[in-house]
């Protein structure tokens, strides 16, 4: 069960929390869902900022355009 704790992790605004305890994470990953290390390894080993800021275009660039009546 503690995989999918980290996998709702991954899917979740980027956090000190994580990168805190990505050495924990990572392990987890590895010895539970192996196949996901190719994306988990990546993701934690980039600074947390520029994580957050890719989130944060993610989020903003799949927003529907607002007209102004």
């Amino acid at each position: 069960m503690r995989i999918l704790k980290v996998i709702g992790l991954l899917l979740e605004y980027p956090d000190a929390v994580l990168w805190d305890n990505r050495e924990e994470a990572l392990a987890l990953v590895s010895a539970d869902a192996p196949a996901l290390l190719a994306f988990v390894e990546p993701l934690l080993a980039a600074p947390l900022l520029d994580r957050q800021a890719e989130w944060c275009e993610v989020i903003v660039g799949s927003l529907p355009l607002m007209s102004t009546v």
